[in-house]
């Protein structure tokens, strides 16, 4: 195939491997790996900032929607998220790209790109909102089942979350996960709490269930 299978197994961490949480470095090895911006982006988005209501925060934000200064993006749902120098760059790939490659049966085949005013450009010239939100959903899908079955795009959200939470450590100076939840001042776990849930659009995070969970990966 176009990319190399990614090999779980090689994650020496067995709790990382169970709950197939991979790292950033995973990541951008899979990224790579892939032959076309568009999918770049759209993976690397995924484990940034999650997906949004029915995959818009990917399918449908535009590069006017970056703050190169601060290092955010301001999303489709409003949310805005921080981001790295390489999702930018894909961004700005993916909006430039004319053509999308994709293998099929053995040949290299290559379609035409329809430039929606979306970073990711759609291959079916559609104005139709949930049709395109839901080939780049599909799509996504599709690239990881090729990288390793075992993928899931949820997978990969809850793996971004982990290393968001990790570099917020980093930075606070924090290596204890319980720790990084139990501050003794209660406005800092809050914001904490709230940072993570902005940044993933995600349910509410109960820390007990969170730390018995993926305590293990920290």
């Amino acid at each position: 195939g176009l990319m190399t299978r990614y090999n779980l197994e090689e994650c020496i961490n067995k709790a990382l491997l169970q709950l197939k949480i991979l790292s950033r470095k995973d990541i951008l090895d899979i990224v790579n790996e892939l032959q076309n911006p568009r999918d770049q982006f759209m993976i690397l988005g995924v484990f940034e900032f999650g997906r949004g209501p029915n995959f818009c925060d990917i399918a449908l934000t535009g590069l006017d929607s970056i703050d190169y200064k601060d290092q955010t993006m301001k999303l489709y749902s409003g949310r805005i998220v921080k981001v790295s120098n390489e999702l930018i760059n894909y961004a700005y790939s993916a909006s430039e790209a004319d053509e999308y490659f994709k293998e099929v049966n053995g040949c290299l085949r290559h379609y035409t790109l329809y430039n929606n005013g979306t970073i990711i450009k759609s291959i079916s010239n559609t104005n139709d909102i949930e049709r395109f939100s839901t080939n780049a959903y599909r799509s996504v899908a599709y690239n990881l089942r090729d990288v390793n079955s075992n993928l899931s795009i949820k997978n990969i959200i809850e793996s971004g979350k982990i290393q968001f939470i990790k570099d917020d450590m980093e930075r606070l100076g924090i290596d204890d996960l319980e720790e990084y939840f139990s501050s003794p001042k209660s406005a800092d776990r809050t914001e904490r709490i709230a940072r993570i849930e902005n940044q993933f659009m995600c349910s509410k995070i109960i820390v007990k269930r969170f730390i018995k969970t993926y305590g293990d990966c920290f």
